[in-house]
């Protein structure tokens, strides 16, 4: 079993199906991006995938923070640098940072904790059998904070989840939130602004065929902010808040 590294680095290149209508990267794909180094880091470690299915645990991301400075074009080739920053009791944070030949493109700051896979609830990170190797690369930006409601509802749609929309954990991957938040703000507004942020706080687990209610308020030209509501178990799912520019 190999040694946890301080970083991780890898390139990626922005496939034409990856692209949205601008010929740029679908956030939600940048999300996966963040998702595979972030789990390719830890590969056989003491703390990879593998290792942890045998103590019965895996990894769930919590809280994610992106500031986007330019998203990537097609065709283009980028570099992720990930790293973890801190750990606090019962959670690790890692940082990411997007960047190209040029300079930075974006910015990732996220919070994970550790999931009993038989009782789906939190487990302490004291029983990870070695400790992070924390990296001072600096925090790409602030601490992660909660994020506050605000308006009133103006966006309004259930949807149920669905075969395409699970991972490997058998419940909702996070990339699939963004993609539906995206598909309820209205195009216009899509194609006249760009996103600057996006700040997402995953409340409870989605499970194949739960029904999510989706509520999304607008604060000016430039906010958005939206709540998933679980109507199978009767529990908040999820909060969202995008800034446009």
């Amino acid at each position: 079993m190999k040694n946890l590294q301080e970083t991780y680095i890898e390139e990626f290149e922005v496939h034409s199906y990856e692209n949205d209508f601008r010929q740029r990267l679908r956030l939600a794909t940048l999300f996966q991006f963040f998702q595979e180094v972030a789990g390719r880091h830890v590969a056989g470690t003491p703390i990879g995938y593998e290792a942890l299915k045998e103590i019965g645990c895996f990894w769930v991301l919590v809280r994610i923070k992106v500031r986007i400075h330019r998203m990537p074009n097609w065709r283009e080739r980028i570099t992720l640098k990930t790293w973890a920053k801190k750990i606090d009791k019962m959670f690790a944070y890692r940082e990411c940072e997007v960047t190209n030949e040029t300079g930075l493109l974006a910015s990732i700051s996220s919070e994970w904790m550790l999931m009993d896979q038989k009782k789906r609830k939190p487990v302490r990170l004291s029983v990870l059998p070695t400790q992070f190797p924390i990296h001072d690369g600096g925090s790409t930006h602030d601490d992660l904070n909660k994020i506050k409601p605000f308006g009133s509802p103006v966006i309004q749609e259930t949807r149920s989840a669905r075969y395409s929309d699970m991972d490997m954990h058998s419940h909702v991957n996070n990339t699939k939130y963004i993609e539906w938040i995206l598909d309820l703000i209205p195009y216009e507004a899509m194609k006249a602004k760009e996103i600057d942020g996006l700040q997402v706080s995953f409340a409870s687990e989605v499970n194949f065929g739960d029904e999510i209610h989706i509520m999304g308020a607008v604060e000016g030209e430039d906010r958005y902010y939206f709540e998933g509501y679980n109507r199978t178990k009767d529990i908040k799912a999820f909060q969202l808040e995008i800034k446009m520019r």
